[in-house]
């Protein structure tokens, strides 16, 4: 199994080029959906990096909903 990751895509056209470079290098994928773009300041994004598990006041249950304990 591969697996393929990108990191920092600055905005929608870059995914889409990340998604189709995936594609074309015989990556098998699932299917996404962009609810929306969120721009961060460096350090809104720097808090953000620095614990991805914790509850973002700008990620909602329409984004894919907010992390509950089992």
């Amino acid at each position: 199994m591969k697996a393929h990751f990108a990191r920092k895509i600055p905005d929608l056209k870059a995914l889409r080029d990340e998604t189709w470079r995936a594609k074309e290098e015989k990556y098998s994928g699932t299917i996404y959906t962009v609810t929306r773009e969120v721009e961060l300041s460096n350090s809104e994004f720097q808090q953000f990096a620095e614990d991805l598990l914790e509850d973002q006041p700008w990620i909602g249950k329409r984004d894919g909903g907010l992390l509950q304990a089992p």
